[in-house]
Order: C-alpha cells, then sequence, then structure tokens
C-alpha cells in the first residue's frame, strides 16, 4: 500500500504477488478493490507483481472537482508515478474501460513504459457520455439502480462500494473522448483487447483490435459491458497465456508477435 504524487495528485496503490510487474487499472466509478472481487488477484497474482492503482476521482486517490484534471495524459502520468515510486521502469498493463482508455494513453505519451497492453470495454474512435451524465446527475442512488439492472450479479457490498463514492469528482471526470484511432497502427506492443458480444461498442473494439499492428483478439458471449468485466476467473487465464507469449517471443526473438489464431483471423 502507498501513495504517489502526480504534480500534486495522490493517487493511492497496493501491491500484490510475486513475479513480472502489471499494471492494473479499472473502470469507471469503480476501484482497486474490484480486483480482488472480480477474482482477477487469486488468478493472476502467483504468475506477476501486481500493481493496483485508485484512478484519480476514485476510491482513496485524490478527487478533483474540475473536468481539467481528468485529460488522459493526466491519467498516464498517474500511473507512471506509480511505477516511478516503485522504481520499475517497464511493466505489462490490464485496464478495463476507463482502464483501457489510460492503455491507449499510455501508448501514445509514454510507449516505452509498456511491454504488452490487455485492454478490456475499450474503444479509440471517440464517444460522448452525455447520458451517463445525465444518470449521473440524479445522484449516486440512481448511478446504482442503473449498474444493479445491468449487472443483477453485483453482490450488495460491490454496489455499496459504487455508492461511496464522491458524485462530484465522478462527475468531473465523465469527459467525452475524441477519436484517437491513428494510434493504432504505431503500437508496437503485443496487445490483447477483449469484449462482450453484448456490448454496444463491441464492433468498435474488434475493428481496433484489427488495426494493430501485433494485435489479438477475444470476446465474451453475450456478456454486456458491466458484466464482462465481472468474469476475472475466465479473463485472467487468458491474461496469462498472452503475456506468457509475449514474454517468449520477445526473449526468443524480434519477430513481430503472432499466434495462429490470430495470424488467421486477428482473433485469439
Amino acid at each position: 500500500m502507498g501513495q504517489a504524487n502526480n504534480n500534486g495528485v495522490c493517487i493511492h496503490y497496493q501491491v500484490a504477488g510475486d513475479g513480472p510487474p502489471l499494471v492494473l487499472h479499472h473502470g469507471f466509478s469503480d476501484d482497486l478493490r474490484a480486483w480482488y472481487d472480480y477474482g482477477y488477484v487469486d488468478a493472476l497474482a502467483p504468475h506477476y507483481r501486481l500493481i493496483m492503482l485508485d484512478s484519480r476521482g476514485h476510491g482513496r486517490s485524490d478527487k478533483p472537482h474540475s473536468a481539467t484534471a481528468y485529460t488522459q495524459k493526466a491519467r498516464v502520468y498517474d500511473v507512471l508515478a506509480v511505477l516511478d515510486a516503485l522504481q520499475i521502469e517497464q511493466a505489462f498493463y490490464l485496464g478495463y474501460s476507463l482502464g483501457g482508455w489510460v492503455g491507449f494513453g499510455l501508448a501514445t505519451y509514454e510507449p516505452q513504459r509498456i511491454g504488452a497492453f490487455v485492454l478490456g470495454g475499450i474503444q479509440p474512435y471517440g464517444q460522448s457520455f452525455a447520458e451517463f451524465r445525465r444518470v449521473l446527475g440524479q445522484g449516486l442512488e440512481a448511478w446504482v439502480a442503473l449498474l444493479a439492472r445491468v449487472a443483477p450479479e453485483f453482490q450488495s457490498h460491490q454496489l455499496q462500494r459504487f455508492r461511496d463514492n464522491d458524485v462530484r469528482a465522478l462527475l468531473a471526470a465523465l469527459v467525452d473522448r475524441p477519436d484517437i484511432s491513428g494510434i493504432l497502427s504505431t503500437i508496437q506492443q503485443p496487445s490483447l483487447l477483449y469484449a462482450g458480444t453484448g456490448d454496444p461498442i463491441y464492433p468498435a473494439v474488434l475493428r481496433g483490435a484489427a488495426q494493430l499492428p501485433r494485435g489479438a483478439f477475444f470476446s465474451l458471449p453475450g456478456l454486456n459491458h458491466i458484466q464482462t468485466n465481472l468474469q476475472g476467473k475466465t479473463i485472467a487465464p487468458r491474461v496469462v497465456d498472452f503475456l506468457t507469449l509475449a514474454r517468449l517471443q520477445r526473449a526468443a526473438s524480434s519477430h513481430p508477435f503472432t499466434s495462429p489464431e490470430t495470424a488467421r483471423a486477428g482473433v485469439l
């Protein structure tokens, strides 16, 4: 457990496990406890040194109330502040939704700090969050009711975590995203994207994966955006397999990253 500082904004983080460093960045309105709750830590900690942070505006990190504090670049340097505090030069990266957006930012601003990307529930073609701002503007209970409706498998203590948020910080953080798809062709790291087939952005995630020079993709049939993130026991083994292959290929040669499925169809 620790605190890193990025230009006066304190970022809370925790470390678990042993092995190559792997940053875990949660999605919007959640916090690092999600990685424990959804089964990721139990599955990944035997293989990796997990570096989990509370995104700014969330959990035990600082919560600015100005939208200008929530740029993609600021979030990138939050991650790097944590890595610097731990004296880690390069790490693997796993991010879901908001965490995936930060992953694209790392590929844009500081790609040399990341050895491979695993990005879930994220697409780079721009997105408006006006409807989410409308719901959240009605208060945290309205937001929790939406989450409970789309993912009835949430447990009560998990929903309470969403209720504990600072609503002003969340509203400030819900900034619309521009189209950044031009970066896809520049990402040279092995990159695994995934999404539930019931997620409205599923086609865009698949399209983005196909544009990555060393990209792969897998889907979770029938699951929506929120439900997908809850499937840590299903997702984590795919992450381990992918990162293990990336490490082996990097150690063995400078050949482009491929897998048999990727070579045939761009899909893992």
